[in-house]
């Protein structure tokens, strides 16, 4: 068997590896996911105080938005798939935005993307606009959510809307996704089918 590799960040990644963490295994409805937002998640809103990583800052194609990317989030997401067996997956209102512009950068393969930016659902005053749209794309599925805006009622929705297995993690924004987020999206994953 030929084994593909590119060499992305300065690491080599196996291509056929890589297809098994993201794009074309939603059809594997055992695994769990691992939901992931851009802004506020993986890029924070507030000052990058430390320079080390050496952060990968550009200006969105689609948006103009000054996006500053923390090169370490894409070894430390594929490492965390690679050990719990879950999927990740973009829910993010930058949709196939972040195949595009995120991913690479980080050393990412495309991601699966939940449609959040369509047509809302009656959800209530105090729940997120994504996540009729998270559950409906869970459909039972157990999953980690990180994302800087959902909250309690979120989760009460999810539960009673199908998907009752889930932890989001709410991030600051100002600061971005940190080493215990992951440890802490690890270790439910692992407790909850990874």
């Amino acid at each position: 068997m030929l084994v593909r590799q590119y060499v992305i960040a300065n690491f080599i990644v196996d291509c056929n590896r890589l297809h098994s963490l993201g794009e074309g295994m939603s059809g594997d409805r055992s695994r769990p996911l691992l939901i992931l937002d851009v802004d506020g998640v993986l890029n924070p809103h507030g000052p990058r105080a430390d320079p080390e990583p050496p952060w990968i800052t550009f200006e969105a194609d689609w948006s103009g938005y000054v996006v500053a990317l923390n090169p370490d989030h894409g070894k430390q997401l594929l490492a965390l798939a690679e050990r719990t067996g879950c999927e990740i997956v973009w829910g993010t209102s930058w949709e196939e935005h972040a195949n595009a512009e995120v991913a690479p950068r980080l050393g990412l393969p495309p991601l699966d993307v939940i449609q959040v930016n369509t047509q809302p659902l009656i959800l209530g005053s105090l729940v997120l606009w994504k996540t009729g749209h998270i559950a409906s794309y869970a459909q039972g599925r157990p999953f980690v959510w990180l994302d800087d805006h959902p909250g309690d009622t979120d989760s009460k929705f999810l539960a009673s809307h199908g998907a009752p297995d889930h932890l989001i993690i709410q991030i600051d924004a100002d600061e971005g996704l940190q080493d215990h987020h992951l440890q802490q999206a690890e270790d439910w994953l692992t407790a909850h089918g990874g």
